[in-house]
């Protein structure tokens, strides 16, 4: 099992936050991770790691409906960002709209698309396709 894994969590509801949080803590594998509270944020913090030795995240979980900036309006974004373009992304949604799946999937770095709450099986279902790759 890999280890010293690193994530990014954008997800602006504190309660969401606070059990992806604890479910982040229980996993051994994941020893580093960061909260953003929208796209924007998420968007940023990235650019400041380019020249310095930070690690990159392994992967990144999106919430889909945020302020500022959203899940869609981000993967729009970071396609345009060298550095974080090829981070696997996992959605993370309360909405069931088909259509809003369908656009997400539409993002190369999109790599799955779990409905609200996050659970144990989420990560791990995460964490098996952040090791075979």
């Amino acid at each position: 099992m890999k280890k010293n894994i690193k994530t990014f969590i954008v997800e602006d509801d504190r309660i969401a936050a606070s059990i992806i949080k604890k479910i982040l803590k229980s996993n051994k594998s994941i020893n580093q991770f960061e909260f953003f509270t929208n796209g924007l944020l998420a968007l940023e913090k990235p650019k400041t790691l380019d020249g310095i030795n930070e690690k990159l995240p392994d992967f990144i979980v999106l919430d889909f409906n945020m302020p500022l900036m959203n899940g869609l309006e981000f993967l729009q974004n970071i396609k345009y960002i060298k550095v974080i373009n090829q981070i696997p992304i996992f959605m993370n949604s309360a909405s069931n709209k088909l259509d809003e799946y369908k656009n997400c999937l539409n993002y190369e770095n999109v790599k799955g698309y779990f409905s609200k709450p996050f659970s144990k099986q989420t990560l791990n279902s995460i964490l098996e396709y952040v090791e075979s790759n």
